[in-house]
């Protein structure tokens, strides 16, 4: 019986591990390319500029930190599992435990300082906004620069709105800075526009648009709609959080039973070894008249020898 819950907690703890090491070689990848892929550079600064300066470097350490962790973690406990060594897959079971107790503490810090986050964002959000947002060229076409414009085209194309509460803050500064009521990014767009560089030429109407008509520009502030995505998406959040828990979990349990049966193996060995051969009745009785003449057994109570 115990060999056959040891097959079968090797198999759950292999296939388990294998995609444990799958994420971990994920997110270290997801780490590096968002750290040197020229087509991420535009996200990047988007994050430091309305979640904070360095945001994407940390970010992007920490990705790549903890996919190597997972990684290594996952190797430990699939070699331990394909090799029957105790000694590694105790070791994998500690670091399981280490990594529950790591989600653990990084879901209470997310539902802790949220707010905070959200404070940040409001603050990041209308420093950024007072910045230049275009360049002009010599035939006077705006472009939207890398440290402001950009980073608020993605934001506003993406979320279909205007500024951080509403479209009338910028009316006064883009009247005044480009001659036109605000940011391009804030009209409705055709398809195909670049959303870190919408230009002129982007929206459907622009006519329309300038003159803030219904349905041709997006009037709604940005910070709203970023906090209902957070909140129409909690579930899916706390979801996701719950099955990467449930899934250490598992993985630990199984390598725990992989362990204690392996235990269970070994002592059995163990005993085998060391166990004397057994001599049956019969045996000993041949054993000892094995050295007897037979010629001069005398008939029981006769004297008489055969």
């Amino acid at each position: 019986m115990a060999t056959c819950h040891k097959a079968c907690a090797k198999v759950f703890v292999i296939v388990l591990d294998v995609i444990l090491l799958g994420l971990g070689i994920g997110l270290l990848g997801v780490g590096i390319w968002f750290r040197v892929d020229q087509r991420a550079k535009d996200l990047r600064t988007a994050m430091d500029t309305f979640l904070g300066d360095d945001l994407s470097d940390t970010t992007s350490w920490l990705v790549i930190a903890v996919g190597v962790a997972i990684t290594c973690v996952a190797v430990v406990g699939l070699v331990g599992a394909l090799l029957e060594v105790k000694l590694l897959l105790s070791l994998f079971c500690v670091l399981l435990i280490a990594m529950i107790a790591c989600e653990v503490a990084a879901c209470a810090l997310a539902a802790i300082y949220k707010e905070n986050l959200f404070e940040d964002l409001i603050i990041n959000m209308e420093e950024s906004r007072l910045k230049p947002y275009y360049n002009q060229t010599t035939d006077g076409a705006l472009i939207s620069n890398d440290e402001v414009g950009r980073p608020w085209d993605f934001l506003q194309s993406t979320f279909e709105c205007c500024d951080v509460y509403s479209y009338q803050q910028s009316l006064i500064k883009f009247n005044t800075d480009y001659n036109i009521p605000f940011p391009y990014s804030c009209c409705r767009l055709n398809s195909g526009y670049d959303k870190f560089a919408v230009t002129a030429n982007d929206p459907a109407d622009l006519a329309q648009c300038i003159q803030a008509k219904d349905d041709y520009f997006n009037s709604e502030g940005c910070f709203l709609g970023i906090v209902s995505l957070a909140e129409d998406n909690i579930v899916i959040i706390l979801g996701v959080a719950i099955a990467v828990a449930c899934f250490t979990l598992f993985l630990f349990i199984f390598a725990v039973c992989l362990c204690v049966n392996i235990d269970k193996t070994e002592l059995k060995k163990k005993m085998d070894t060391k166990r004397p051969i057994s001599k049956g009745p019969k045996s000993t009785a041949i054993q000892a008249l094995s050295g007897v003449d037979l010629t001069k057994v005398s008939v029981l109570g006769t004297g008489t020898e055969i």
